[in-house]
Protein backbone atom coordinates (compact mmCIF):
# COMPACT_ATOMS: atom_id res chain seq x y z
CA UNK A 1 0.00 0.00 0.00
CA UNK A 2 1.16 3.76 -0.69
CA UNK A 3 -1.21 5.99 0.14
CA UNK A 4 -0.47 9.56 1.79
CA UNK A 5 -1.73 10.91 4.54
CA UNK A 6 -3.28 13.62 2.95
CA UNK A 7 -5.18 11.33 0.50
CA UNK A 8 -5.71 8.00 1.71
CA UNK A 9 -8.12 6.57 -1.11
CA UNK A 10 -7.08 4.11 -3.73
CA UNK A 11 -6.41 5.23 -7.05
CA UNK A 12 -3.96 2.97 -8.18
CA UNK A 13 -3.93 -0.98 -8.21
CA UNK A 14 -1.39 -3.14 -8.91
CA UNK A 15 -1.45 -6.67 -9.81
CA UNK A 16 1.33 -8.77 -9.56
CA UNK A 17 1.51 -12.54 -11.48
CA UNK A 18 -1.36 -12.95 -14.73
CA UNK A 19 -2.65 -16.57 -15.18
CA UNK A 20 -6.27 -17.39 -13.96
CA UNK A 21 -5.61 -15.63 -10.38
CA UNK A 22 -3.64 -12.29 -12.21
CA UNK A 23 -6.63 -11.79 -14.49
CA UNK A 24 -9.74 -12.72 -12.96
CA UNK A 25 -8.60 -10.43 -10.15
CA UNK A 26 -8.22 -7.76 -13.04
CA UNK A 27 -11.20 -8.23 -14.89
CA UNK A 28 -13.46 -7.66 -11.71
CA UNK A 29 -11.94 -4.94 -10.50
CA UNK A 30 -12.32 -3.43 -13.87
CA UNK A 31 -15.67 -4.19 -14.04
CA UNK A 32 -16.06 -2.93 -10.27
CA UNK A 33 -14.54 0.38 -10.96
CA UNK A 34 -15.55 0.86 -14.20
CA UNK A 35 -16.38 4.87 -15.03
CA UNK A 36 -13.76 5.66 -11.70
CA UNK A 37 -10.46 7.04 -11.64
CA UNK A 38 -9.02 3.83 -9.82
CA UNK A 39 -6.13 2.73 -12.61
CA UNK A 40 -5.18 -1.48 -12.99
CA UNK A 41 -2.07 -2.60 -14.00
CA UNK A 42 -1.30 -6.08 -14.07
CA UNK A 43 2.53 -7.35 -13.87
CA UNK A 44 3.38 -10.59 -15.77
CA UNK A 45 6.32 -12.35 -17.45
CA UNK A 46 6.41 -13.64 -20.57
CA UNK A 47 8.87 -15.93 -19.71
CA UNK A 48 6.86 -17.15 -17.50
CA UNK A 49 3.43 -17.52 -19.20
CA UNK A 50 0.15 -19.05 -18.41
CA UNK A 51 0.34 -23.06 -18.12
CA UNK A 52 -2.65 -24.46 -20.56
CA UNK A 53 -3.92 -27.32 -18.40
CA UNK A 54 -7.43 -28.06 -17.81
CA UNK A 55 -9.34 -26.52 -14.81
CA UNK A 56 -12.24 -28.00 -12.95
CA UNK A 57 -14.69 -25.26 -11.86
CA UNK A 58 -16.80 -25.21 -9.17
CA UNK A 59 -20.26 -23.19 -9.71
CA UNK A 60 -19.51 -19.94 -8.66
CA UNK A 61 -17.24 -19.80 -11.69
CA UNK A 62 -20.77 -19.05 -13.81
CA UNK A 63 -21.48 -16.65 -11.68
CA UNK A 64 -18.08 -14.96 -11.71
CA UNK A 65 -18.18 -14.14 -15.50
CA UNK A 66 -21.93 -13.61 -15.55
CA UNK A 67 -21.38 -10.64 -13.50
CA UNK A 68 -18.91 -9.36 -16.24
CA UNK A 69 -21.51 -9.83 -18.64
CA UNK A 70 -20.08 -12.78 -20.62
CA UNK A 71 -22.22 -15.94 -21.26
CA UNK A 72 -21.68 -19.36 -20.87
CA UNK A 73 -21.55 -19.70 -24.86
CA UNK A 74 -19.05 -17.21 -24.69
CA UNK A 75 -16.74 -18.49 -22.49
CA UNK A 76 -17.41 -22.47 -23.36
CA UNK A 77 -16.05 -21.70 -26.96
CA UNK A 78 -13.28 -19.23 -25.67
CA UNK A 79 -11.78 -21.63 -22.74
CA UNK A 80 -13.11 -24.98 -25.09
CA UNK A 81 -15.04 -26.23 -22.17
CA UNK A 82 -17.18 -29.04 -21.03
CA UNK A 83 -19.69 -29.23 -18.76
CA UNK A 84 -19.21 -30.39 -15.16
CA UNK A 85 -22.23 -31.82 -12.87
CA UNK A 86 -19.81 -32.57 -9.84
CA UNK A 87 -16.70 -33.74 -8.76
CA UNK A 88 -15.98 -37.49 -8.36
CA UNK A 89 -13.22 -38.99 -5.88
CA UNK A 90 -12.46 -42.59 -6.18
CA UNK A 91 -10.50 -44.74 -4.32
CA UNK A 92 -10.85 -41.41 -1.98
CA UNK A 93 -11.93 -43.84 1.30
CA UNK A 94 -10.77 -46.46 0.44
CA UNK A 95 -9.53 -49.11 -2.66
CA UNK A 96 -12.25 -49.51 -4.63
CA UNK A 97 -14.74 -46.52 -3.53
CA UNK A 98 -16.37 -44.82 -5.89
CA UNK A 99 -18.21 -41.13 -4.58
CA UNK A 100 -19.61 -38.58 -6.87
CA UNK A 101 -19.91 -34.78 -5.15
CA UNK A 102 -22.22 -33.22 -7.17
CA UNK A 103 -23.54 -29.49 -7.48
CA UNK A 104 -27.19 -29.24 -6.04
CA UNK A 105 -29.38 -30.73 -3.71
CA UNK A 106 -29.72 -34.46 -2.22
CA UNK A 107 -33.78 -35.54 -2.24
CA UNK A 108 -35.82 -32.88 -0.98
CA UNK A 109 -36.10 -31.37 3.00
CA UNK A 110 -39.37 -32.83 4.20
CA UNK A 111 -41.48 -31.15 7.13
CA UNK A 112 -38.36 -28.72 7.75
CA UNK A 113 -35.74 -32.13 8.35
CA UNK A 114 -33.07 -32.63 5.73
CA UNK A 115 -32.73 -35.03 3.41
CA UNK A 116 -29.76 -36.65 4.56
CA UNK A 117 -31.33 -37.42 7.85
CA UNK A 118 -34.37 -39.54 5.98
CA UNK A 119 -31.48 -41.50 3.90
CA UNK A 120 -29.35 -41.92 7.17
CA UNK A 121 -32.30 -44.22 8.85
CA UNK A 122 -33.22 -46.22 5.87
CA UNK A 123 -29.05 -47.22 5.85
CA UNK A 124 -29.88 -47.75 9.43
CA UNK A 125 -32.71 -50.24 8.20
CA UNK A 126 -30.73 -52.11 5.27
CA UNK A 127 -31.04 -49.60 2.72
CA UNK A 128 -27.77 -49.98 0.27
CA UNK A 129 -28.70 -47.25 -1.72
CA UNK A 130 -26.04 -44.62 -1.47
CA UNK A 131 -26.80 -40.86 -1.18
CA UNK A 132 -26.00 -39.95 -4.59
CA UNK A 133 -28.57 -41.97 -5.87
CA UNK A 134 -30.91 -39.29 -4.73
CA UNK A 135 -28.91 -37.04 -6.40
CA UNK A 136 -30.43 -35.89 -10.16
CA UNK A 137 -26.90 -34.18 -11.01
CA UNK A 138 -24.60 -37.66 -9.69
CA UNK A 139 -27.26 -39.90 -11.66
CA UNK A 140 -26.79 -37.21 -14.85
CA UNK A 141 -23.23 -37.58 -14.68
CA UNK A 142 -23.13 -41.14 -13.87
CA UNK A 143 -25.25 -41.55 -17.04
CA UNK A 144 -22.78 -39.48 -19.68
CA UNK A 145 -26.22 -36.80 -19.70
CA UNK A 146 -26.18 -32.65 -19.89
CA UNK A 147 -28.83 -30.54 -19.51
CA UNK A 148 -29.22 -27.00 -18.27
CA UNK A 149 -31.15 -26.66 -15.19
CA UNK A 150 -34.84 -24.94 -14.88
CA UNK A 151 -35.05 -21.75 -13.43
CA UNK A 152 -38.49 -22.13 -12.23
CA UNK A 153 -38.06 -23.66 -8.17
CA UNK A 154 -40.90 -26.24 -8.66
CA UNK A 155 -39.28 -27.96 -11.79
CA UNK A 156 -37.63 -31.17 -10.64
CA UNK A 157 -34.96 -29.91 -13.05
CA UNK A 158 -34.01 -27.46 -10.50
CA UNK A 159 -31.78 -29.20 -8.19
CA UNK A 160 -28.96 -29.19 -9.26
CA UNK A 161 -26.06 -27.00 -10.71
CA UNK A 162 -22.98 -27.28 -13.36
CA UNK A 163 -19.70 -25.70 -13.63
CA UNK A 164 -17.29 -26.21 -16.11
CA UNK A 165 -13.80 -27.99 -17.08
CA UNK A 166 -12.00 -25.52 -18.97
CA UNK A 167 -8.39 -24.65 -20.53
CA UNK A 168 -6.72 -22.34 -17.94
CA UNK A 169 -4.51 -20.59 -20.46
CA UNK A 170 -7.28 -19.71 -22.23
CA UNK A 171 -9.18 -18.66 -19.40
CA UNK A 172 -6.91 -16.39 -18.79
CA UNK A 173 -6.16 -14.79 -22.51
CA UNK A 174 -10.19 -14.00 -22.65
CA UNK A 175 -10.10 -12.31 -19.14
CA UNK A 176 -7.06 -10.72 -20.19
CA UNK A 177 -8.53 -9.27 -23.12
CA UNK A 178 -11.98 -8.24 -21.11
CA UNK A 179 -9.70 -6.45 -18.45
CA UNK A 180 -7.44 -4.76 -21.08
CA UNK A 181 -10.72 -3.71 -23.14
CA UNK A 182 -12.19 -1.73 -19.60
CA UNK A 183 -8.50 -0.01 -19.77
CA UNK A 184 -6.46 -2.47 -17.32
CA UNK A 185 -2.58 -2.19 -18.28
CA UNK A 186 -0.39 -4.79 -19.00
CA UNK A 187 3.18 -4.19 -18.31
CA UNK A 188 5.80 -7.47 -19.13
CA UNK A 189 8.31 -7.74 -17.08
CA UNK A 190 10.29 -10.03 -14.15
CA UNK A 191 10.19 -8.51 -10.26
CA UNK A 192 13.65 -7.67 -9.34
CA UNK A 193 12.79 -6.28 -5.90
CA UNK A 194 9.98 -4.94 -3.60
CA UNK A 195 10.13 -2.02 -1.94
CA UNK A 196 8.55 -1.36 1.65
CA UNK A 197 8.13 1.72 3.28
CA UNK A 198 9.10 1.99 6.93
CA UNK A 199 5.75 0.80 7.94
CA UNK A 200 6.52 -2.02 6.11
CA UNK A 201 3.66 -1.52 3.19
CA UNK A 202 4.59 -1.82 -0.13
CA UNK A 203 5.59 1.25 -2.14
CA UNK A 204 6.98 -0.46 -5.48
CA UNK A 205 8.06 -3.09 -7.42
CA UNK A 206 11.33 -2.70 -9.00
CA UNK A 207 11.80 -4.85 -12.60
CA UNK A 208 14.73 -6.33 -13.40
CA UNK A 209 15.01 -3.86 -16.51
CA UNK A 210 15.11 -1.08 -14.28
CA UNK A 211 11.38 0.17 -14.63
CA UNK A 212 9.87 1.36 -11.07
CA UNK A 213 5.91 0.50 -10.54
CA UNK A 214 4.36 2.42 -7.90
CA UNK A 215 0.49 2.07 -6.70
CA UNK A 216 -1.73 2.35 -3.98
CA UNK A 217 -2.82 -1.22 -3.67
CA UNK A 218 -0.65 -4.40 -4.32
CA UNK A 219 -2.29 -7.49 -4.87
CA UNK A 220 -0.14 -10.76 -5.46
CA UNK A 221 -1.08 -13.21 -7.63
CA UNK A 222 2.47 -14.61 -8.12
CA UNK A 223 1.48 -18.14 -6.71
CA UNK A 224 4.41 -19.92 -6.06
CA UNK A 225 7.07 -17.68 -7.62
Amino acid sequence: MNSSEQDPRIRSVVIVGGGTAGWMTAAALVQHFRGSPVSITVVESSDIGTIGVGEATIPTIRRFYAQLGLGDAELMAATEATCKLGIRFQDWSGPGSDFIHPFGLYGQELKGIGFHHYWLKARQAGDPAPLADYSLGASLARCGRFTTPSRNPPSTLSVFDWALHLDAGLFAQRLRRYAEEGGCTRIDGRIGEVRLRDDGFVEALALSDGRVVEGDLFVDCSGFR
